[in-house]
């Protein structure tokens, strides 16, 4: 194109924007869909590291205890009768 030239557009014809707003529209609607998909697996994995993380802190809880339990019967032991 030479510099002195305006350039010329092609103005779209009805069905042609009808065909891209039905293209849009389909395009939206898919977009949707995966981000439903997606918070669906997001939600999924909270609750599964939610459980996790209770499971982890009744091991903590548990351990403790059993530490407490162990360290009390070396006490007993040493402890004269």
């Amino acid at each position: 194109m030479n510099q002195g030239t305006i350039p010329r557009f092609r103005f779209a014809s009805a069905p042609q924007y009808h065909n891209l707003s039905v293209s849009l529209r389909q395009d939206h609607e898919e977009l949707q869909e995966r981000l439903k998909e997606v918070f669906k697996e997001r939600s999924t994995i909270l609750r599964q590291l939610t459980k996790t993380s209770r499971e982890l802190d009744g091991i903590k809880v548990n351990l403790q205890v059993r530490r407490k339990l162990i360290s009390l019967t070396a006490k007993d032991k040493q402890a004269p009768d």
